[in-house]
Order: structure tokens, then sequence, then C-alpha cells
């Protein structure tokens, strides 16, 4: 049995054992004699009158352990951020007079508490829906069921059904209740052997950066009267998340070379609250780089599992990145490359989720760039300079085979660059590579997708290609 299944099957044996309990005590059996249900505090109006409930935690805390078993963890229900949500928690009166519950105060991120009690019609339905799941766990023959009660063997038609009536409760009007107010002294009156739900509700406001966020909600109750001292707390954790979620959002396929096999990076991306939804790309079929979206793996599963929270639904995404075309007529740029790839996340009509993800690596072969300061993985980087006076430098364009030419293709506007002719010892054919930033011409940080230089490599026998420069810095005022 999976954990899920064994969690959702304590949950529903405890609600009905609290409600079996009920069912025989104040709808199958009359009442003969009964004694109110009391504290042993008292006040001049008479004794104080409580309300059961069958849990004031969500999820449910179990502490003790199975003798040769561990503590079974079970983990805080997921609710999206930006969306209302709520938990209900059922309460019944066994006193045989009315008494009355009111807020004493909530946690801030707890947006509303309201009550609602069930009509004296309502109670029977409920128990026969709590007590159907224990014909399934083989406890041997329940008598005083219904015919109803005997027919409910599906978890998922008890939990439909329990659904059902919460949000009658909640929605119906003239059942007494209501939203409750720390400042209502006089409460919510709950009549002798009253059912109902105290709902807390709140908006899963967003407080750190991050797509997972714990958050605990409580609200503090009061019984009988606001002085009387006599209450319980109620408490919801639960695990804010995005609707979707990535993995990571950056791969690299480090170092190719000419001849190399296609490399591929892969994203996972994932739901832990959405049962389906749909992913698509918008990078299109391309020579160079494609894009493949495939169901997840059990690995992938337990691997997301691991970075928090659930997986309901979700898909991996494999880029592949290739140094040449199939049919040979497009090859990779020399230099670093990076290529920003954009997944929509679709649950029918709605758009859950936008992410930008990016591929990035380096593609060596026949041409090196040497910039200022030793570095050798293709970038020109200028730090920080001055807007009004800009920035120059030069760098060492060098080739393997004698023959080959190197040419500019293009670079910025707000650039001056030049290529120049140098004798090397080596003997392979060498370039000085002359780069200013104009002055007054640019101001903030460089992009290297949008401060590129590219030259042109022809010659020597091979196709022609080009080389990709980024070049980075930040121009300050």
């Amino acid at each position: 049995m999976k954990s899920f299944q064994l969690i959702l099957l304590l949950v529903v044996l405890a609600a009905a054992i609290f409600l079996i309990t009920f069912f025989k005590m104040y709808v199958h059996t009359p009442v003969r004699n009964p004694a109110v249900v009391k504290t042993s505090t008292t006040q001049a109006e008479g004794p104080i009158l409580q309300l059961h409930f069958y849990s004031t935690h969500y999820p449910l805390e179990f502490t003790e352990t199975t003798a040769g078993q561990p503590r079974q963890v079970i983990e805080p229900p997921e609710f999206e951020f930006d969306r209302d949500a709520h938990h209900d928690f059922w309460f019944y009166n066994p006193n045989n007079e009315a008494t009355r519950v009111g807020l004493n105060k909530k946690s801030c991120t707890c947006a509303n508490v309201f009550v609602f009690v069930a009509e004296e019609a309502e109670r029977k339905p409920l128990t026969e829906l709590a007590v159907a799941p224990l014909l399934n766990l083989g406890l041997g023959n329940l008598s005083g069921l219904t015919q109803r009660a005997m027919a409910i063997t599906s978890t998922a038609v008890i939990q439909q059904e329990q659904f059902a009536l919460q949000e009658r409760l909640a929605t119906a009007a003239g059942k007494g209740g209501g939203l409750m107010d720390k400042e209502d002294t006089h409460g919510v009156t709950i009549p002798a052997h009253g059912l109902g739900i105290v709902r807390l509700l709140w908006h899963g406001k967003r407080k750190i950066s991050g797509s997972i966020q714990p958050e605990t909600l409580t609200a503090e109750l009061w019984f009988h009267s606001k002085p009387s001292g006599a209450g319980t707390n109620l408490q919801v954790r639960a695990l804010l998340l995005d609707s979707t979620r990535m993995d990571r959002t950056e791969a690299s396929v480090q170092s190719l070379r000419v001849g190399d096999a296609p490399r591929q990076v892969v994203f996972r991306c994932w739901s832990s609250t959405r049962p389906r939804f749909t992913l698509t790309s918008t990078l299109k079929a391309e020579p160079l780089y494609g894009v493949e979206i495939q169901p997840l793996t059990d690995g992938d599963e337990q691997a997301l599992r691991a970075l928090g929270g659930s997986v309901r639904s979700g898909y991996r995404v494999v880029v592949t990145v290739r140094e040449r075309s199939v049919d040979g007529t497009h090859r990779l740029d020399l230099g670093p490359f990076r290529r920003r790839i954009e997944l929509k996340a679709m649950d029918g009509n709605e758009e859950i989720g936008n992410h930008l993800v990016l591929v990035e690596g380096t593609m060596r072969g026949g041409v090196r760039v040497l910039a200022p300061g030793g570095r050798n993985d293709g970038v020109i980087a200028l730090g920080t300079f001055a807007v009004r006076t800009g920035r120059d430098v030069t760098a060492t364009v060098e080739a393997d085979k004698p023959g080959q030419v190197v040419k500019i293709e293009r670079h910025p506007d707000f650039m001056e660059v030049h290529l120049e002719k140098d004798a090397s010892a080596s003997g392979r054919p060498t370039w000085r590579l002359h780069v200013k930033v104009l002055p007054l011409k640019v101001v903030g940080d460089l992009k290297p997708d949008r401060s590129e230089i590219i030259l042109r490599v022809e010659g020597a026998g091979d196709p022609v290609r080009q080389v990709r420069i980024p070049v980075t810095g930040t121009a300050t005022q």
C-alpha cells in the first residue's frame, strides 16, 4: 500500500471511530437520563459545556509507535500560492443543552474563521459515510448499519459525499453560525447534540522567495462563554507551493568539439497540486537544438520528492544540443553559447506556469580567443568602468591551421572593433582584436547575449564557421 493510501486510511478510520460513537449515542439509541458533559470548573450561570472535536490538528499527528514499526510521518497538505484554501474541523455538542463557541484569536496568516451547524437531518448521512470504510477493513459484522451505508465501499465516493455535505453546511443560509469575530463575546450557539464544522480559511500569500513555503495556521476558540477559560486550539500545517515547479532552470552541456556526438540535459517540471497538466515548449524544430517532453520516470519522481512536496503529475524535458545538424548544413558557433527555452504549463484553458530554462556550454575547435588577464573561456570581461570614458581592451585570436582567415562579421553599435594580423612564435595564424566601448553610449550591465562580437573563420579547406565572443562588464555613472 502506498504511503498516501495508508495516510488516507488512517484519517478515514479515525473519523469513522469518532462518528460511530456519535452515531450509537445520538442517532440509533434513545438517551435515557443523559448526563451533561462538563468540566470541573463551574460559573455562576452553570456548568461549562464543551464541544468535542474529532481532531484539532490537520494533518492528524500520530505520536505512538507501533511495535517494530517506525512512527508514521504524515506530510502537511499542499496548497497553491495566491489562492484561497480552507480546512474544516468537525465537532459535536455531547451535552443535553445548547452551548456557545467563539473566537479568542487567530494567526495572522488565517484570514477568517467560520462555524456552521448541521441540521438534525444531516447527522445520519454523515455517520453513514464515516462507518462505510470499516467494511473494507475486515472488522467483522457491524450491526445497525443502513442499506445505504453497506453499499458505500469506495473511499473516493465517501470523500466526495463528505465534501458535498461540508459545502452544503458552508453555503446554505439559515443554518446558524457564520463568520467568527474575536470581538464578539456572545459567540455562536450550538444546539444540544449539534454537529457542525469550524472552517479555517486563508489565502496563500507568498512571504519568502522560492517555490515552496511551510505555513502554520491557528485559531484559538472558547466554549460556553469567553471568560470561562474553556476552549481548544485548532491548527493547520500546510505547504504553499507554485502550481508547477522546475527542479532547475539552468544546465550546461560543458564543452563540445568538432565531431562530437549530440549532448543532452534534462529538466523536470512537476506539480504537487494538479493531478494533470500539459507542457509545451516555444522551441520549434531547429537544426542544432531540440526539445522532447516525456513522462516522468520512477527515478524522476523519487528525486523530485526529495526536493519537498509530493509529485502528482509532471514531465521530463530533454534538451539536445548538436555540434552540427544531421544534414551537415548548420554548425554551432565556436565559443560560449547560451540558449533560452520557454516552457508553458496549462491546466485546460488555465495557464498555471511559465518557466524559462537556460542551456549553456562552449563550442571549441579551430580558433581560440585569449582575453586579457589570461582568460581562455572565450569571454572578454571589461569589469567596471565609467560611462563618460568607456573602456578599451585587446584580446588575442589564434587559429590552428595555416591559411585560415578571421574577419569581423558584426558587433554592437556602442563598440568599435578592429582586427589586426599579428606574428606568433608558435607559427599559428594570430590576430590582435581591439575592442573599445564608446564613451556615453551604454549604462549599466552589458548582457552577454546582447554584447557579442561575431567573427567569421574560413579557409584551409574547412567549412565557414562563426566565432561568438561575449563581452561583459558594467558601465557606471
